[in-house]
Parts: C-alpha cells; structure tokens; sequence
C-alpha cells in the first residue's frame, strides 16, 4: 500500500515532505483499522481509494469494523508520554482535512485531504 500512495502523491504533484505526510498519514489509518476496527477479524481488508484533483489529494481508507466516532477522539498533548494512542493525532496533524463516516453496509470511510 505504502508504494501504491507514493506513487499516486508523485502523480499528484507532491513534494517530497508532502508525500511523505501522506504516507504517513495512510499508515496510521491502515494500522487503526486493522489493529481496532478489525481486532476480532484480522484477515478483513482494508481499501485504499485514491482522488487527485488539481488543488488536492483524497485519500480514502475503507474497513469493515463497528461504526467509529472520530470526533470522539480527545485532541492530544503531544508533550505527554504514553505508548500508543498517537495515530489520530499524527493523522490531524499531518493533513488538511479528516474525517470518518459510516459506510452503508457496515464498516467506516475514513477520509484524508491533502492541499
């Protein structure tokens, strides 16, 4: 997944610390989804859906776990010291826009923009 995005960021037109944004980004959205959305189902997929458009880069991440609430995900200090937990804050912080909706038929769209 990780070269499908980098491709798809160079295609976009990123530079180097955007794309590597991006990256980043994606991998923490896959890890989430995998380690709890499909906690109980590890062979579950994860789709990765990508949009370039001339001002911005979607990134779309597609799982199949139980509805999740984003927003119910407390801002973090990212001076304090704990393992874990920092995956939504790197996500926030490193794009322009996140967002996660529940898909119709079960599971969740998370949804990445990069400017």
């Amino acid at each position: 997944a990780r070269a499908f995005v980098e491709a798809v960021c160079q295609v976009s037109g990123l530079d180097e610390a955007q794309t590597n944004q991006v990256v980043l980004a994606t991998d923490e959205a896959t890890n989430n989804a995998i380690r709890h959305a499909h906690r109980s189902r590890p062979d579950a997929p994860v789709h990765i859906r990508c949009w370039t458009r001339p001002d911005r880069l979607e990134i779309q991440l597609l799982d199949e776990g139980d509805p999740f609430d984003l927003e119910a995900v407390p801002q973090l200090d990212p001076a304090e010291l704990r393992p874990g937990g920092r995956g939504v804050f790197l996500m926030r912080r490193l794009m322009d826009e996140v967002a996660c909706e529940a898909r119709p038929g079960g599971g969740n769209v998370i949804r990445m923009v990069k400017v």
